[in-house]
């Protein structure tokens, strides 16, 4: 959790901390960040505390003279009730949980109530901090991952709320918080079992829209993407060298546009992208023969993404590149036209200064719709995914063919695909994916011809 807090500035933040049981994680909180303006929840009254934890008088007494606000009987899904809007830089939950016996369900319908109650009260940049025990978030960082049905589904959660998983880090209570006593399980004055537990931290972010605002159910617009953006800047460089000019070609597929000025080509090759890690910064190079990243950290590697031919002409890879950039391998995320390279400063006539750009969603919640319909001849595979992705505002992440059945009498043949929906930098609740999943099987037969079953 430290990490969070590192560039935090003195007195410049509000936190506010709900559900903190006997108060010894505030306390734990403020002695490590003395100059921050601390706000400290729990659900419980005073009376009751009181019996049920036996240092909760003096954790009060601390939180008082150190000026923490405190109060008691606060319901973490109803902070309007209390709060009426005020906005706070950090919501901290650590181990939230309905009380009594493990019950999942209930438990996910605590976190979405939390969520829905919490981002009213965050500022624009804020973050949402909720620790979960192991196993417990459902997403690939934990150790073991849990089935998504086993878990509480916090990503899932959060975007309903509109707020994106930013990071996931490991809960160093014992080296970070060492008064901290994470009691309050099953409701008792007894501890969670930290091991092994993550702190999860969403920030807000924008739905996609919906898709009954479409003009056109086939054609998603995709100029001024990631793609194009970064050709257009190595258009200029080889410009600037070799004194030429570049004119664009377009074509329909913007991650294999080609742009081309006498024997000059920039295209999107099918290069194999390599499990090479690059540091913070990129100097994007171009000489005579080739095009290169090199990486700007202590540990400098070279990766060549662009070779000239004996010709003369030049071919690099668009997707090779914004891939080592964004540390993304979904190429969905490049044909967005909403997103940007991030900072670019020309280097001389020949290079560039790249910030990476940072990924914006990690773990975001899939959701798994299966569609079946009647085939007419010359249907091809093809026309169902082409069809799918360009009219899904890049919300599907796969199109898979799971069953074919050919009719005993009719001879007619069906297919069933499932369809992965899933955003990489937008906040995607199961509502809305189900209303892109409608909305395409609305316009199926229509565009495609075909008979839904």
């Amino acid at each position: 959790m430290d990490k969070e807090f590192l560039n935090m500035v003195p007195g410049s933040h509000s936190v506010l901390i709900v559900g903190d049981g006997d108060f010894s994680f505030s306390v734990a909180f403020t002695k490590r960040y003395s100059n921050l303006n601390v706000t400290s929840t729990t659900l419980e009254s005073e009376a009751i505390m009181i019996s049920k934890y036996p240092d909760l008088l003096r954790n009060l007494e601390y939180l008082k003279h150190k000026g923490v606000e405190v109060k008691t009987s606060v319901d973490a899904t109803s902070l309007q009730d209390i709060f009426n809007g005020t906005p706070f830089s950090y919501i901290i939950f650590n181990f939230p949980h309905v009380g009594g016996k493990s019950n999942i369900k209930k438990n996910r319908q605590l976190l979405d109530s939390f969520f829905k109650s919490a981002v009213g009260h965050l500022t624009d940049m804020g973050a949402i901090l909720v620790t979960l025990c192991q196993g417990q978030g459902g997403t690939s960082a934990d150790e073991p991952q849990r089935e998504w049905c086993n878990s509480w589904q916090v990503t899932s959660k959060a975007a309903n709320s509109g707020l994106i998983l930013k990071s996931v880090n490991k809960f160093e209570a014992a080296e970070i918080f060492q008064d901290y006593l994470s009691t309050g399980f099953r409701s008792q004055n007894k501890m969670f079992r930290t091991q092994g537990s993550l702190v999860h931290k969403f920030m807000k972010s924008d739905f996609p829209p919906l898709p009954n605002t479409f003009s056109d159910p086939v054609c998603w617009p995709s100029e001024g993407c990631l793609a194009e953006q970064l050709v257009s800047i190595l258009c200029q460089c080889w410009s600037a060298r070799h004194n030429t000019n570049v004119s664009q070609q377009s074509t329909n597929d913007s991650l294999s546009s080609r742009y081309c000025s006498n024997n000059v080509t920039l295209v999107s090759d099918s290069y194999e992208l390599e499990d090479i890690y690059f540091g913070e910064s990129f100097k994007l190079s171009i000489s005579d023969s080739c095009i290169s990243l090199e990486s700007l950290s202590s540990t400098s590697q070279l990766l060549v993404v662009g070779k000239a031919a004996s010709s003369g002409d030049l071919s690099v890879s668009v997707a090779l590149i914004l891939q080592c950039l964004f540390e993304e391998k979904d190429t969905r995320y490049f044909a967005r036209k909403d997103l940007n390279l991030g900072n670019l400063v020309m280097v001389g006539e020949n290079k560039v200064d790249v910030v990476k750009g940072t990924q914006l969603s990690i773990y975001p919640p899939s959701y798994f719709f299966d569609v079946s319909f009647w085939v007419k001849e010359n249907f091809y595979t093809e026309m169902f995914t082409s069809y799918v992705y360009k009219c899904s505002n890049h919300l599907v992440r796969d199109v898979t063919l799971i069953d074919t059945y050919t009719h005993p009498q009719t001879h007619s043949v069906s297919h069933c695909y499932r369809l992965t929906y899933q955003s990489l930098d937008r906040a995607l609740p199961y509502s809305y994916a189900y209303q892109y999943y409608q909305w395409m099987r609305t316009h199926l037969p229509t565009v495609l011809g075909v008979i839904l079953r």
